[in-house]
């Protein structure tokens, strides 16, 4: 029988199978997708300075504009 998974599913057990067969995986994709984040923020305009901002992001209630 074929099972047909939604995209988010497939993700999940992705990531689920590279990280019980190998945790190394899930660290090393850390630096790499801080690095795609700060560049995808530079493209649009906002300078961040260093990944521990993008982290401390999770934290942000509410954000004002001027």
């Amino acid at each position: 029988m074929l099972n047909i998974w939604t995209f988010d599913v497939s993700l999940y057990r992705g990531i689920v199978l590279l990280v019980v067969a190998s945790p190394c995986a899930l660290v090393a994709s850390v630096t790499p997708v801080m690095l795609a984040a700060m560049s995808h923020a530079t493209k649009q305009g906002v300078l961040i300075k260093g990944s521990v901002a993008i982290q401390q992001l999770s934290n942000v209630k509410t954000i004002f504009y001027d």
